[in-house]
């Protein structure tokens, strides 16, 4: 096997990180490289034109490493969907996602989806806070819909905001409201007790939310670095 090969396999396994599958994951994808390498030269390719054309068509080896990695339950990547128990990368899968684009039961991110989303643009099935938030229970952000929506512009069930539009919406700002704070059902009237908080809490509530989300990107950053370190000190040539 030409040399080509073994650099392009180490740079693979350097990207999939999995020493307890190193021997099987080589010598898998040795095999089906060489017979790559030896229906091109079939075809008539001289043996240096056969390795570079199958190594071409295999892939990039950040693309074939990371797409070996298996769940586990720290996942960092520097490209590619991070899939983890706690998971970060530009986009992350897991029970903790931290990312560009997250999914996960706590998502933070870019774009968010969840149970418990931060992000721009966060969804989620509980509670969801950003830039635009949407749940199926509490939505808090500039732009808010959700069962309870709370926000600049907000839509909702229950919605309390610069601008509110709800079955009971409530406010300083403009209103679309079907029913007031005094003949709304007992079951508005419960839902709206979560929107009474002071707005000095909601204010204190929001900073924690935005420290938490300015912390965790920063964290999230960090690890990829780390990560792209340690590719290169593992490799020099590796091009990221």
């Amino acid at each position: 096997m030409s040399q080509a090969v073994e650099t392009y396999l180490d740079r693979v396994m350097v990207y999939a990180n999995d020493p307890a599958r190193e021997d099987q994951i080589r010598a898998e994808l040795r095999d089906h490289l060489e017979l790559k390498i030896g229906e091109l030269e079939e075809r008539g390719l001289a043996r240096e034109d056969a390795v570079f054309k199958a190594l071409e068509s295999h892939g990039h080896p950040r693309v074939v490493g990371y797409g070996l990695r298996r769940w586990r339950w720290f996942d960092v990547r520097s490209h590619g969907t991070a899939r983890g128990f706690i998971a970060i990368g530009p986009r992350a899968v897991g029970v903790f996602a931290f990312g560009g684009a997250t999914l996960g039961i706590f998502s933070c991110g870019g774009l968010s989806a969840g149970l418990f989303s931060l992000g721009g643009l966060a969804l989620s099935l509980l509670v969801a806070w950003g830039g635009f938030a949407a749940s199926l229970g509490l939505a808090y952000g500039g732009g808010a819909l959700g069962l309870i929506a709370i926000g600049g512009m907000t839509c909702g069930v229950v919605a309390y905001g610069g601008s509110a539009v709800g079955l009971l919406a409530m406010g300083e700002g403009i209103k679309y409201t079907l029913y007031t704070t005094e003949n709304a059902p007992e079951a508005l009237r419960n839902l709206a007790e979560i929107v009474k908080i002071d707005r000095t809490d909601w204010f204190i509530i929001n900073i924690c939310l935005l420290c938490i989300l300015m912390t965790v990107l920063a964290v999230g950053t960090w690890m990829q670095q780390r990560e792209l370190l340690r590719l290169r000190r593992a490799d020099p040539g590796l091009a990221e």
